[in-house]
Formats: structure tokens, C-alpha cells, sequence
């Protein structure tokens, strides 16, 4: 007699299997249209290359059409439309974008170039920050941020204070430029390049406490402003505070990629950081040079004495190159002050070798 064994398979393996075979042949149609997607969007790139927008209009379409999620080909079409001059259709397209992807930084930048072609400026202002928001490394936009921040904080009847404080500026006649930029701010209060000039002014004068509270109300007010960055990070270097310092110069290459100055002194104060004896050196020389600024003359030999022996003839040259450098500014004043600093601790140093022997 034949036995017989019945093997029982439960449903849910076919139910497994049928489910894992249905997802599998989505997964691929999702992939073939996907891929059918990027061709049109190829063919799209090609003809907005060749100017052709309303052709490329088409293939985005039809690139939309086959995905409805594509965020890229809603984007593309925007700028079509935008190219055509038709900024309406231009931002009803760049508004799709972001609904699928809030974190497309181009979308809120086109949107802001095309609601800046519409003059509408204050929109377009916010809608360049929420693009930097989600993309700081983002130059073109920060550059033109930051002109559109001067621009709308600037009146016509500053200019004639701002462009004679720029000359006097030019001149080497600070103090009097001074009073131009100070005419400025109050007219405009909110104009950040002023702030720029009169902080400026006053680090020609080593009056750095002050130049740099100028600096940073001037970044306060247009954060986006590479050059502002720039003479901030210059207030600090001079005022010892070189770690703050490499952080704004890092931070303006940032909004401004290939600025060669900045370039420069990121890699100098990037030695100089890592230098630890170098950097106690030049921090002692920076904080005897703020030391000389406040002292009174008759003061100066205690304040040698009181650095020990790290100063040196290196201390004596330094004082000298600042002479030089203040005497090319136009601030006599403060040459002859580091002129004489110099021939004082010179005269100091050679007297303490003296009693030494």
C-alpha cells in the first residue's frame, strides 16, 4: 500500500511571494520612468542651451508628466518662462518646486530674481535669505543680497555725505571724514557701508575698541556683505583677536569665493594659529603696540620692563615697520609715535645689556 505525504504550504508564502513580485515590477516601472524622465529633461537642457525655450518648455511637460514629483523639471520650466520674460508663469512654477521639495535652495533664489524682475524687491530680498538659509555657499546670492540691502537702505540725500567722506577718506583726512560719515548714518541709520567707512577711519587712527564696534553694527545690518566681513576680521587682527579674526576672513570667502585678500590672510592667521611660539611673540608685539597707544611716554620704560625679556631687536623693527606704514596712511601723528616708541625701547634695550655686563 502506497503512503502518501501531503505537505501543507500555508497561503501567506503565496501571499509573500505575490506581494514581493508586485513590488518588485513597481520599483522597475518606477526606475523606467524615472529614466524616461531624465532623457526628456536632457532634451530640455539641450534646447534652453540653444535658446530654444518654448521648445524646452515642452520637455520638462512631458518630464513632469511622466513624474509628477520631479522637482527639477518644474524648476527647469520656471526658467523657461522666466527666460521669456513671462515672471508670473515663472514663480507659479518655482512655488510647485518648492511644494515637493522645501529644501531646494535654487528654487527660492530663482523665485527671488524673478519677483526682482517684477520690482518687487522685498519680496525678492526674503526669498534670497531663505535661500541662503538652506544653502549658505551660496555667492551669487549673497553677493546680490547684499547689494539689494545697500541699495534699499541707501537715500539719495546721503550721497553727497558719503561720497565726501569717501574722499577725505582718500585724502588721508580722517577726522574731518569722520564727521561726513557720522552725517551720513544719521540721515541713513541703516545704510551699513557708512558704518564700513567710519570704522575704517578710525583703524587708520588705532582707535580699534571703536573702529571695530563700527564694523560689527555695519555686518549687523548686511550679514550677507563680503567686504564687511573683511574689515571686521582687519579690526580684529589688529586688536590681538586673531582666532575671531580667521573666522570672519573664513566666513567672507564664503560670500565671496575668490577674493584674493581674504585668500591671504586666511592662510597667514591659519600659520599663525598653529604657531604657538610664533603666536605669542606677535601677540605680546600687538598688545605692547595697544599698550604704547595708551600710555603716556613718561610711562613707556615700565611698560618695557614689564614685558621681561621677550622683547628683542625683532620689537624694535616692528615698531619702525609700523612707522612706515602709518606715515604712508597719512597719520603723521601716530608715525612719529611709533617712531619714537621704536628709538625708546631701542634706547632701553641697549641699557639693560649695559647693566647686565
Amino acid at each position: 500500500m502506497k503512503v502518501f505525504k501531503v505537505v501543507f504550504i500555508p497561503l501567506f508564502v503565496f501571499c509573500s511571494v505575490s506581494l514581493t513580485t508586485a513590488i518588485e515590477a513597481q520599483q522597475t516601472q518606477h526606475l523606467s520612468a524615472k529614466t524616461e524622465a531624465n532623457d526628456h529633461i536632457k532634451k530640455g537642457e539641450e534646447l534652453f542651451a540653444k535658446k530654444l525655450f518654448k521648445e524646452a518648455i515642452l520637455e520638462y511637460k512631458i518630464a513632469f508628466k511622466i513624474d509628477p514629483l520631479f522637482a527639477k523639471a518644474y524648476l527647469f520650466c520656471g526658467d523657461c518662462y522666466q527666460m521669456l520674460g513671462d515672471y508670473k508663469t515663472a514663480i507659479n512654477y518655482y512655488d510647485k518646486t518648492i511644494a515637493i521639495d522645501p529644501k531646494f535652495a535654487e528654487a527660492f533664489s530663482f523665485k527671488g530674481d524673478a519677483l526682482l524682475s517684477l520690482t518687487d524687491t522685498l519680496s525678492a530680498i526674503n526669498y534670497y535669505k531663505k535661500a541662503l538659509e538652506i544653502k549658505p555657499d551660496y555667492p551669487r546670492i549673497a553677493g546680490k543680497l547684499s547689494n539689494l540691502i545697500n541699495e534699499t537702505t541707501y537715500i539719495p540725500s546721503v550721497r553727497a555725505n558719503y561720497t565726501k567722506a569717501n574722499d577725505l577718506f582718500s585724502k588721508g583726512e580722517y577726522a574731518t571724514a569722520i564727521e561726513e560719515y557720522k552725517n551720513s548714518i544719521q540721515k541713513a541709520p541703516g545704510f551699513a557701508l557708512s558704518y564700513i567707512g567710519l570704522g575704517n577711519c578710525y583703524l587708520m587712527l588705532r582707535k580699534y575698541k571703536i573702529a571695530i564696534e563700527y564694523f560689527e553694527k555695519s555686518v549687523k545690518l548686511n550679514p550677507y556683505s563680503a567686504k564687511g566681513q573683511r574689515f571686521l576680521a582687519r579690526g580684529y587682527e589688529d586688536f590681538c583677536y586673531f582666532e575671531k579674526s580667521y573666522n570672519c576672513y573664513k566666513h567672507s570667502l564664503i560670500l565671496e569665493p575668490d577674493n584674493q585678500i581674504a585668500k591671504t590672510s586666511v592662510k597667514y592667521l591659519k600659520d599663525l594659529l598653529e604657531n604657538s611660539a610664533k603666536l605669542s611673540k606677535f601677540t605680546q608685539l600687538c598688545q605692547l603696540n595697544i599698550a604704547i597707544l595708551e600710555t603716556p611716554r613718561n610711562q613707556w620704560t615700565a611698560l618695557f620692563r614689564s614685558y621681561g625679556n621677550a622683547l628683542d631687536e625683532s620689537s624694535i623693527a616692528y615698531f619702525r615697520d609700523l612707522s612706515q606704514k602709518s606715515l604712508k596712511q597719512g597719520v603723521i601723528e601716530i608715525s612719529d609715535l611709533y617712531s619714537e616708541a621704536a628709538d625708546a625701547l631701542e634706547s632701553y634695550l641697549h641699557s639693560s645689556i649695559e647693566k647686565r655686563d
